[in-house]
């Protein structure tokens, strides 16, 4: 009977005892199950590199976006959009008829001009004649009118004509005079040619019609527009027929051998990158596909509008494209990331493994199957990554991110 009531106890303790474990063994396993499940990591050892993102556009290194230099109808076009042309080809042409009606108005005046110069320095021996009889009538004239005075002078001093007869005689012979020596004075420009003052005005009339003319004929070639550079046709928003204004855009052109990418940045950033600094191509999955260097910055920003509707001052780059690379093409977007400094020797996190308490930098060590929280020095910070200058090994596991809800020493699940 003892024996008995013994072994009952001894099986119910066995029994509690199992249901103890059991019960922890299923409360630890909740416990686990309610568990954040981690990412873990360790260190990284390499390059250390912080880049600003971007978007690039393909552009050509040569171009050329022609405006018309004046008005007129187009009569012929001689490419079309995807021609090849060489610099000097024949692209249209604009009539320039107003130009030539011009032309010849002001060479009709020309001609005019010339003729009555020519006869200022050449008289018809006609013209010399008829004033040399007409000086010679006036002498005649004043003879006559010297008579009448004399005459008049006597009969004035015995006093048979008033004072005014008198003074009317000397009038007619003082007229007579000037006319003479307006004749003569005629006479002598004539056979010297003109005086000095009418034939440098004729000169001078002369040379503004033939300047107006050459300029006229210089603008006539701004109606044949030639090729700038060789290239491809990209651009052709007119036909022929059409009628274009001076800086209206009529036809562009592409070296499309000779590729770029241009990209902008902010103008508070671009004091980081210098020439032949690194912008690396990226996909979707931010993995690089084309490495370049930068090999021009514009020294100057400008301000664009954001799609945000904010102002920014931004500084354009470029970087040439290989030419073995053809898989990009005129107007595609890339993305882009620019280096602005490189670390050849550093240790690294993911910068999502890192948080900040009070100023002091953490790391969540995943210890086993709890988080331990380990005070951190830190370096670099860039883009993705955290430079880690102690308090974390090679080997250990960092957990990354370190989820919101887990406590410092809390069960974690990998």
């Amino acid at each position: 009977m003892i024996k008995r009531l013994l072994s009952h106890k001894r099986f119910l303790a066995i029994g509690i005892i199992v249901a103890v474990i059991i019960g922890a063994a299923g409360y630890g396993l909740a416990l686990y199950f309610k568990a954040p499940r981690v990412m873990t990591t360790v260190l990284n050892e390499g390059v250390l590199i912080d880049y600003l993102s971007e978007t690039g556009l393909v552009e050509a290194n040569n171009s050329s976006r022609i405006a018309s230099l004046v008005n007129g109808q187009v009569v012929d076009i001689a490419v079309s959009v995807g021609d090849q042309v060489d610099i000097g080809d024949d692209l249209l042409e604009i009539s320039a008829t107003q130009v030539d009606l011009q032309i010849k108005a002001l060479e009709a005046q020309l001609q005019r001009v010339e003729a009555s110069y020519n006869d200022l320095i050449n008289p018809a021996s006609e013209t010399l004649e008829s004033a040399r009889l007409r000086v010679q009538n006036i002498e005649n004239q004043v003879e006559l009118a010297q008579e009448q005075l004399e005459k008049n002078q006597v009969l004035f001093a015995e006093g048979i004509i008033s004072e005014d007869t008198l003074k009317s005689v000397e009038n007619n012979y003082q007229s007579a005079q000037n006319q003479l020596d307006i004749a003569r004075n005629e006479l002598q420009l004539l056979e010297r040619g003109g005086s000095k003052s009418q034939r440098q005005q004729y000169l001078a009339q002369m040379d503004e019609i033939n300047y107006n003319i050459k300029q006229l004929e210089s603008s006539r070639d701004n109606y044949l527009v030639k090729a700038p550079l060789s290239g491809t046709i990209t651009s052709l928003p007119i036909n022929e027929g059409d009628t274009v204004l001076a800086g209206m855009e009529i036809i562009s052109i592409m070296d499309l051998s000779e590729l770029l990418i241009s990209t902008e940045v902010l103008a508070s950033k671009a004091g980081a990158i210098n020439p032949g600094a690194q912008l690396r191509v990226v996909d979707d999955d931010s993995e690089v596909v084309l490495e370049l260097n930068v090999n021009k910055i514009y020294p100057t920003a400008h301000l664009i509008i954001s799609d945000l509707g904010i102002q920014q001052k931004r500084v354009r780059l470029e970087a040439e494209l290989p030419n073995s690379f053809m898989e990009l093409k005129v107007g595609y977007e890339v993305d882009v990331e620019i280096v602005t400094r490189k670390k050849d020797q550093a240790v690294y996190l993911p910068k999502e493994a890192v948080y900040t308490v009070n100023g002091q930098d953490y790391v969540m060590l995943a210890d086993g199957w709890r988080a331990r929280e380990v005070a951190v020095e830190t370096g670099w910070k860039t883009v993705d990554d955290v430079e880690i200058l102690s308090g974390v090994e090679l080997n250990q596991e960092v957990i990354v991110p370190p989820p919101e809800e887990l406590g410092v020493g809390g069960l974690i699940r990998r």
